[in-house]
């Protein structure tokens, strides 16, 4: 896990959006041991909270929350209001259909659930640099 580490000078936040304590604390534990700072919302509102905060560098969303509208107005709804920030969608559903939808919506990536340690950090990674 040490290859993982980040720039501790420029530690990154990243909001894990999953209704799901197993799910958020899943991540919580290996974001934060590769360097991340993690903050965490249970539902669409609490994350459009956060995101009218700032400071967030990345969003985690799950598709499937209590207070969602429609999985396109969802991921439609964070980009926006993650001014810039990269949205990645983390579904079980993995059709092809709705990796298509959510990228139209604003999506910069789609990590199937469950997912490995690995495949979080490598897609978390790869688009807090660029």
């Amino acid at each position: 896990m040490s290859d993982w580490i980040v720039d501790q000078e420029h530690v990154r936040q990243v909001l894990v959006v999953d209704d799901s304590p197993l799910a958020r604390r899943n991540a919580q534990h290996v974001l934060e041991g590769a360097g991340y700072q993690v903050v965490e919302a249970v539902d669409r509102q609490e994350a459009m909270r956060i995101l009218a905060a700032g400071g967030i560098d990345l969003v985690l969303l799950d598709l499937l929350l209590p207070d969602t509208v429609s999985e396109v107005e969802l991921v439609s709804m964070v980009c926006k209001a993650a001014a810039g920030a990269p949205v990645i969608v983390v579904s079980a559903n993995v059709q092809a259909q709705v990796q298509e939808v959510v990228s139209e919506a604003g999506a910069v990536g789609f990590i199937a659930k469950p997912y490995s340690e690995h495949e979080l950090l490598v897609a978390v990674q790869r688009n807090l640099e660029e």
